[in-house]
């Protein structure tokens, strides 16, 4: 894209762009050259900037004021400041890194991913135990938890980890950061069964 002279532009600046179709895209800047002609009268003079596809997605309406108060620490820490500048994306993918590195932490099992969420919650004894109920109520929690800890991590983190563009809105992003906030309060109960042995 080819702007006049001396423009106030630089790199990772978000500019608005219609195109002859009349559609608007938020691109992201991610270089800029001001040329300038050595001898010429100025006229060629000019500031070239390249752009790429931005991850913020451009609301088309309003979004009523939404916070992630209230949310486990562990997923305010890692997401609230990306949500609250409106990357609604990568807060749902910082959010369930942190859920995955918990688990790491507190698992003895050596994998990753989907994996690791069923070798942890899966197996016929739990490495974590994130039950709060006994007998067969605490059996079906705990298969429940697997799909969810499993579903989380492939359906939610793995397609925003691989480089798929995914433009959540800031409800969507609230709804998944709310099951990520949820998973890390299990995790809270398993890792006070291991601090108390039981």
């Amino acid at each position: 894209m080819t702007l006049p002279k001396n423009s106030d532009v630089d790199e990772d600046d978000l500019v608005e762009w219609t195109n002859p179709a009349g559609h608007r895209k938020l691109l992201r800047v991610t270089n800029v050259n001001f040329l300038n002609a050595p001898r010429g009268s100025g006229s060629l003079d000019h500031t070239e900037v390249r752009l790429e596809a931005a991850s913020k997605p451009r609301p088309s309406a309003p979004i009523p004021p939404m916070s992630i108060t209230g949310m486990h620490p562990g997923i305010s820490t890692a997401a609230a400041a990306l949500f609250a500048d409106g990357y609604y994306s990568q807060a749902v993918f910082e959010a369930f890194k942190a859920v995955e590195a918990r688990v790491k932490s507190l698992s003895p099992i050596d994998q990753s991913g989907k994996k690791l969420m069923s070798q942890t919650f899966g197996a016929s004894e739990a490495k974590l135990d994130v039950a709060t109920t006994t007998g067969q109520s605490a059996i079906d929690e705990r298969e429940g938890f697997n799909h969810l800890f499993m579903g989380a991590i492939q359906g939610l983190r793995d397609p925003r980890g691989h480089g798929h563009p995914l433009n959540d809105t800031a409800e969507e992003a609230i709804e998944y950061l709310a099951l990520a906030s949820l998973l890390m309060r299990r995790l809270d109960v398993a890792e006070r069964r291991i601090r108390s042995g039981s």
